[in-house]
């Protein structure tokens, strides 16, 4: 199940399903701050498109908008990080523990 909302820096990111994504899987939209995730997806696929999405939000972010975007790096990044999160179950609870209350 996807989350509903992502946290990009100090900008909060709606995140829905969307029945009209054909072409795309997904797509961040900043100006709505809104990550639209295909609904068609399987859960696995949905999770590395959103992170994909989330890759894309930093970059933005953190990096500021080029307009350049390396997309095979950014899938191949967003992969990884997924894969080291679900492969790493003790990881993501350590970094629960570091949320402020």
């Amino acid at each position: 199940m996807l989350p509903t909302t992502i946290k990009i820096g100090a900008v909060p990111f709606a995140v829905n399903t969307d029945d009209h994504e054909q072409s795309n899987w997904g797509h961040i939209d900043y100006t709505t701050q809104t990550i639209k995730i295909a609904s068609r997806l399987a859960p696995h696929s949905a999770a590395q498109t959103l992170m994909h999405e989330i890759i894309h939000g930093i970059e933005v972010h953190f990096e500021g908008n080029s307009g350049e975007h390396d997309e095979s790096k950014i899938q191949r990044l967003g992969n990884a990080i997924l894969l080291v999160l679900i492969d790493n179950p003790d990881l993501c609870r350590m970094i629960e523990t570091l949320r402020p209350v």
